[in-house]
């Protein structure tokens, strides 16, 4: 009775006839998700779904989550996506070395995981994703004073685990502090991938600081010529901006995350 929807949903119409043996993790990971959505169980549990497929289907998965719950139905939801279990989850619990740490409401949950256990674990970086191909292994920036519309620059260090040479597209995020993305900067807006054939080598991204004072978390990630993610670190760095007063200009009348001049006429 299902199984249209099912198709429909996962996305695999054309790939029907094909062995699942020849799927690749992400197509099984969105038709399981789709099977699984789609029976009506009392209690759906999801292990980090939305790391796998494009933003299109990770929107589709967030939805047909938000419509099993408010169904009645239980969904246990485990993710480190701050800002997608805020969005879905009413109560949290947090992990640490398989035991809970905490419990509570999930805004007091997130708060806990924030300021405990992502600031003790800055510099050990967690890689959501990963493959055999590209590692980075240190985001580089000055993590202190830094004011409203000065330059920031920030350095990332990789390991290149093939002995050729290989094309890369970094991208940067930026998270306020509750983990909700600001700021993006991906390296294919400039219409240049750059080639590298060492083994450790370096990349480089400045930026005009447009943040309002606050406490604030980078990711970071790479993907081959070919769109393919080889890494993902999240929430590896934290820095902070301050400062209300710059360049003869007050900035304590603003409103917002971010902070631009425009220029005014008639």
């Amino acid at each position: 009775q299902k199984f249209d929807e099912i198709v429909d949903f996962s996305g695999v119409e054309k790939f029907l006839d094909t062995p699942l043996k020849h799927y690749s993790s992400g197509m099984q990971l969105r038709l399981a998700f789709a099977v699984a959505a789609h029976l009506e169980p009392e209690i759906l549990v999801i292990d980090e779904v939305l790391a796998v497929g494009d933003a299109e289907f990770q929107k589709k998965c967030l939805g047909k989550m938000d419509e099993v719950s408010k169904s009645g139905r239980t969904i246990l939801f485990v993710s480190h996506n701050m800002e997608s279990v805020v969005h879905l989850c009413s109560k949290g619990i947090l992990l640490t070395n398989s035991k809970v740490s905490f419990e509570g409401s999930m805004s007091e949950v997130a708060d806990y995981y924030i300021n405990n256990q992502l600031v003790q674990n800055i510099g050990n970086y967690l890689h959501i994703k990963k493959s055999e191909i590209c590692k980075i292994v240190k985001i580089h920036t000055k993590l202190e004073n830094i004011l409203i519309h000065e330059d920031i620059n920030l350095k990332i260090d990789f390991e290149i685990f093939q002995n050729r040479k290989i094309k890369l597209e970094f991208f940067v995020l930026i998270h306020d502090g509750s983990l909700n993305p600001i700021l993006s900067f991906f390296q294919k807006d400039n219409k240049e991938l750059f080639t590298f054939n060492k083994h450790k080598a370096s990349i480089n991204l400045k930026f005009k600081n447009i943040l309002m004072p606050g406490k604030y978390w980078i990711s970071a990630g790479v993907f081959s010529d070919k769109r393919l993610i080889l890494d993902w670190v999240e929430y590896c760095e934290c820095f902070e901006v301050s400062g209300l007063f710059v360049d003869g200009r007050i900035f304590d009348h603003r409103i917002g995350k971010v902070s631009n001049i425009g220029k005014w006429f008639k």
